[in-house]
């Protein structure tokens, strides 16, 4: 079964390739470079991409033509000048990543059995995103979404987040923004938080929250409270040691009551104990994660 599943994905992958070379307009002179740079190979046989722009743990959803604009300003800080100049920008269409293949695009590569990632655990998907293409890959041909932009080198990131403007679009879950923006309006009202909010809306509330929560005096409050926390998960951590020194597969989840743990403390001042030796998983710090 094994064997005639990983035939079937290198056949798919082989005609996504052909698709892919027998497409392909002809690069424009600006971004020619040798054949022998990597980085010019986008195929699925490229082992890493030597761009150095690149995204973090979680998806960052995006338009294509989000991502072309994205693109043009993120260039190698180790080979571009301080000043990046649009020509020398490259097209949008040589970032590295899977090839579509026609009608089915990249979505069969989350079908079950034929498929090369599993849809449950996108924290694998990036990871091996990152392995094969480098440190900024796209995912287009996904049915109903648009293309997936994937960066993974922090400065990069930084570069994103300094040149998205005042009112940045960030998409959320449209059951969430209907919930806020229809059901229950009478509750959230013209401004319902950061989240699901975009615009003027969004920069309104932002701005109102940011200069209680960011004042130094407010950080300091709780420096000494966090750390107390930080110094248990770290305790659990060395508890959680096998004899190899590595740490659970579930891992994770342990990442999540910390984080949760803190949460509470700032937004509650209260502790919720998701840092307890062996939680229940029907406890309710387990049952909020």
């Amino acid at each position: 079964m094994n064997s005639a599943r990983h035939r079937l994905i290198r056949g798919l992958n082989r005609l996504a390739s052909t698709s892919a070379t027998s497409a392909a307009p002809t690069a424009p002179s600006t971004a020619a470079t040798s054949t022998s740079n990597p980085s010019n190979n986008t195929s699925n046989a490229v082992p890493r991409s030597s761009y150095a722009t690149a995204t973090c743990p979680h998806m960052v959803d995006m338009a294509a033509a989000e991502a072309a604009t994205i693109n043009t300003r993120l260039q190698s800080h180790q080979q571009a000048p301080p000043t990046i100049k649009l020509e020398q920008a490259r097209p949008y269409s040589e970032v590295p990543g899977p090839k579509p293949l026609p009608i089915l695009g990249n979505t069969w590569r989350v079908f079950p059995i034929i498929g090369q990632y599993k849809i449950s655990d996108v924290a694998m998907i990036s990871f091996l995103l990152h392995e094969h293409y480098g440190r900024i890959v796209r995912l287009g041909g996904l049915i109903g979404r648009p293309d997936l932009l994937f960066v993974y080198d922090a400065d990069e990131i930084e570069k994103v987040y300094r040149h998205e403007g005042p009112t940045p679009f960030r998409p959320s879950m449209p059951s969430l923004v209907k919930y806020k923006s229809e059901l229950r309006k009478d509750f959230f009202g013209d401004l319902p938080g950061v989240v699901g909010v975009h615009g003027e809306q969004w920069r309104e509330f932002r701005s109102r929250v940011q200069k209680p929560v960011l004042q130094l005096s407010t950080v300091r409050r709780y420096v000494t409270p966090l750390e107390q926390v930080t110094e248990e998960f770290i305790d659990r951590c060395n508890k959680l040691l096998d004899d190899k020194q590595e740490l659970p597969a579930d891992f994770d989840n342990e990442i999540h009551k910390w984080s949760l743990e803190c949460i509470g403390l700032v937004a509650l001042d209260a502790r919720l104990g998701c840092l307890e030796p062996n939680l229940d998983p029907k406890s309710e710090p387990q049952q909020i994660i």
